[in-house]
């Protein structure tokens, strides 16, 4: 990105030992504010995202395990506001799915995405090519965080 940026940053997070079967991150669990959760924590330190904390409105929802790899193609594929992916759309979601490997294999059961394309930290540049996504891991109890953003 020429005039934007992303960040990634990852958490260890303690659970209870039931937790694959606790709906509060259950995989289906839209209702269960998650990912709103850990951005307004005193415990997400990232100056560099959130420098005045979360917006009232982070705009997350529940974005299935399955199509994490689609999402992220997507987003490489749209590009920035000045630079083109250069491949095919096949080449950025096959991108996609070597994150999802590289982050979970092929454990899809035992992960849990919230994504969001809203503007929720002034880190963002308000436009098109906002993007958060939250993905935890409940096996390894691990949250990553990513977001990019760039100008228009």
């Amino acid at each position: 990105m020429v005039n934007g940026g992303g960040f990634v940053a990852g958490f260890d997070i303690d659970l209870p030992d039931h937790a694959p079967n606790n709906p509060w991150i259950g995989p289906d669990r839209n209702e269960y504010p998650l990912a709103d959760m850990l951005v307004r924590s005193p415990a997400f330190a990232l100056p560099e995202v959130v420098p005045s904390g979360a917006a009232d409105d982070t705009g997350f929802h529940w974005l299935s395990s399955l199509q994490l790899d689609g999402s992220l193609g997507a987003a490489l594929w749209r590009g920035g506001a000045y630079e083109k992916f250069p491949g095919t759309p096949a080449a950025a979601k096959a991108a996609g799915a070597a994150v999802c490997a590289s982050l979970f294999g092929d454990r899809y059961e035992d992960i849990r995405v919230d994504y969001s394309r809203a503007a929720w930290s002034g880190w963002f540049y308000a436009v098109a090519s906002d993007n958060t996504w939250v993905v935890t891991d409940r096996r390894d109890r691990h949250m990553t965080v990513l977001c990019v953003t760039d100008t228009d």
